[in-house]
């Protein structure tokens, strides 16, 4: 493959990556939100409220670690068809295929934080875990932002071998 087409390729793969980020963070504000009720995110930020910054935080990472997985076989899927050198029925079956996924696994990623969120609700129920939040218990912060990425890290473990076995 000639160094124009790999650099035309490397750059359709960063522009996927980069919408495909956006739309992952993206949803990861609106889970909050919603999770939260119109809780002011970026009002609390504003006023320094490290508490809420930690938890924001840890749901944009814990958000594109299942991402990242899914970008990254939506890139080596675009990588085996460039290097192919030309797109076929198949390859873009493959394509279709990929991007389902990673929108799978971005939903799932969401609807780990949410399910991680709610079980940490029901488990603490004589503590309301986002006032604490908001009001800047940065140790609860903390204790959530941690089982968020422990489920998200677990996620995406388990879809970089589904990725792996399905569509690479």
């Amino acid at each position: 493959m000639s160094l124009v087409a790999e650099l035309v390729t490397g750059l359709i793969q960063l522009i996927i990556a980069i919408i495909f980020s956006v739309i992952a963070l993206y949803a990861g504000l609106l889970t909050f939100n919603h999770l939260t009720g119109g809780f002011d995110a970026p009002g609390e930020i504003k006023k320094g409220n490290v508490a809420v910054g930690l938890l924001i935080a840890s749901i944009f990472i814990g958000i594109s670690l299942p991402a990242y997985a899914g970008i990254q076989a939506i890139l080596a899927g675009l990588n085996s068809i460039a290097f192919e050198g030309m797109f076929t029925a198949g390859s873009a079956l493959h394509v279709i295929f990929i991007v389902v996924g990673l929108g799978l696994s971005i939903l799932l990623a969401v609807g780990s934080i949410y399910l991680a969120m709610y079980i940490i609700a029901q488990v603490s129920s004589s503590v309301d875990v986002l006032r604490e939040i908001k009001y800047g218990n940065t140790a609860m912060a903390l204790v959530v932002a941690s089982m968020i990425l422990s489920v998200c890290l677990i996620v995406q473990w388990g879809f970089s071998g589904l990725f792996a076995a399905v569509f690479l």
